[in-house]
């Protein structure tokens, strides 16, 4: 999904509660390669966006994960 207002750009990825873990990873790196190409549009088309991608889970981040989303820089949303 791909939320806009005037001045910002927020894509969503979304995993359900009952996800594995290896597919909540896969949605970690989904939203960075998401920012980086809202990023790259941004500057090809001169907008004046800030650009975020979020992972929404319906359920929690796996604790093994944790350090990843921090590495990643990614904004998690859980439940």
């Amino acid at each position: 999904m791909l939320f806009a207002t005037a001045d910002r750009l927020i894509a969503v990825e979304v995993k359900g509660a009952s996800a594995p873990s290896t597919d909540v990873v896969r949605g970690l790196f989904q939203c960075v390669k998401y920012e980086a190409v809202l990023d790259a549009e941004t500057r090809v088309t001169g907008g004046a966006f800030d650009c975020e991608a979020v992972l929404a889970l319906g359920g929690p981040l796996p604790a093994s994960l944790t350090g990843l989303k921090h590495s990643l820089g990614v904004r998690v949303f859980e439940n």
